[in-house]
């Protein structure tokens, strides 16, 4: 058996130090092995793939021989695992489901950037995005966010091009398809994995021009957070990609190869949640099919400059106060499908608005009804 003739731990040290030195795309295409997606060699909190690690450990013991090829011996529990436990050396399993979210994370990367390389990378990534992944976040959760609930996807049927985990307010029964929420999205080409503040996109209509806006209403329930703005980059020019960056309001990138640790992914996490939780408390509501219509009301000064002050006067002595929507005589300024459209909203109780802007100032009232000029 080839693996019982290593037997020198310096020859394994020797490997990994040349892994350092090199990077790991190099030292796995010199010694000719894929990345590893379940047994890695820890050393000084870096990560090692097993079985290239000790196929070039061969050729330092035995530099007349050189290294292992893949096909020459097989990796795993039994064999590599064994072999580098014997010899001294610590390794971790990552699809074990106590693997820490880091190393989730970089290993689903590796498996994407390489997906026209692995036979079965639907399988393997289903085992991290939709089992490890959700129960490695869990643990990362904050201790007073037992309402949100954590789950992945990587395949309806055929795998997706983008597979993500969301964390999902309870209320909404873990859906990602509508309202707003957290979620992993990782790049199709594996090249970064971002934690996004999102909004539902399944069921939007004319999505190209509503979900940009709903960014914006995100962000003002949310606060200013500068250091989280997107644009993320999913790689991909298919539609839903494409629609999980419009959706984006903040996020947060983590390169393939500079994914942080457990601590800092935690911190994170939890930064996230309680944007989350601002945007909930903020009672913004987005309607699944309707982006809703609303009013933005002008006057003449001429005709009366304190019509402001006069109508804020009404509202809060009566608590609602009557508008009206000016124009020429002979043209309407508000076309009839907008009336209708408006007079649906306010049929099916969707909330909607009335802006009044003067002088750098912006004020919004919500609209009660609409009535036509007799």
């Amino acid at each position: 058996m080839v693996l019982a003739e290593l037997t020198d731990p310096t020859a394994v040290t020797r490997a990994m130090d040349e892994f350092d030195r090199i990077g790991r795309d190099a030292f796995l295409g010199r010694y000719g092995f894929k990345p590893a997606t379940s047994y890695f060699i820890e050393r000084n909190g870096n990560r090692y793939d097993s079985k290239a690690i000790v196929g070039a450990a061969h050729s330092y013991q035995f530099p007349d021989r050189g290294p292992l090829r893949p096909n020459e011996f097989s990796g795993g529990d039994a064999t590599v695992r064994r072999k580098l436990e014997q010899l001294g050396f610590q390794v971790v399993r990552v699809d074990d489901l106590s693997a820490p979210l880091d190393l989730i994370l970089q290993q689903t990367l590796e498996l994407l950037s390489n997906r026209d390389r692995v036979p079965d990378i639907a399988d393997r990534v289903a085992e991290l995005v939709e089992r490890s992944a959700p129960a490695a976040i869990r643990d990362l959760l904050p201790d007073d966010a037992d309402n949100l609930i954590v789950r992945g996807r990587s395949r309806t049927g055929t795998m997706a091009e983008v597979p993500w985990v969301a964390v999902t307010p309870e209320s909404w029964q873990g859906s990602a398809q509508r309202g707003y929420y957290l979620v992993y999205l990782f790049a199709a080409d594996g090249s970064a994995v971002y934690l996004s503040l999102i909004q539902g996109t399944e069921h939007v209509q004319d999505w190209p021009h509503v979900l940009p806006k709903r960014v914006l209403d995100l962000r003002r329930c949310a606060g200013d957070h500068p250091d989280l703005l997107p644009p993320i980059d999913l790689r991909s020019d298919s539609q839903r990609p494409k629609k999980y960056e419009l959706a984006t309001a903040y996020a947060i990138r983590y390169e393939r190869d500079g994914v942080p640790g457990s601590e800092e992914l935690g911190a994170d996490l939890e930064r996230m949640v309680d944007i989350l939780r601002r945007v909930l408390e903020s009672g913004l509501i987005f309607h699944e099919e309707t982006e809703p219509v609303h009013l933005l009301l002008k006057w003449s000064a001429m005709t009366e400059p304190q019509t402001i002050e006069l109508h804020r006067e009404i509202a809060e002595s009566n608590g609602a106060v009557w508008w009206g929507a000016f124009g020429n005589r002979n043209r309407s300024r508000f076309s009839a499908t907008n009336i209708a459209q408006v007079r649906h909203q306010l049929d099916q109780e969707i909330e909607t608005h009335a802006y009044l802007y003067r002088n750098g100032e912006t004020w919004r009232t919500k609209l009660l009804a609409l009535t036509a000029k007799l």
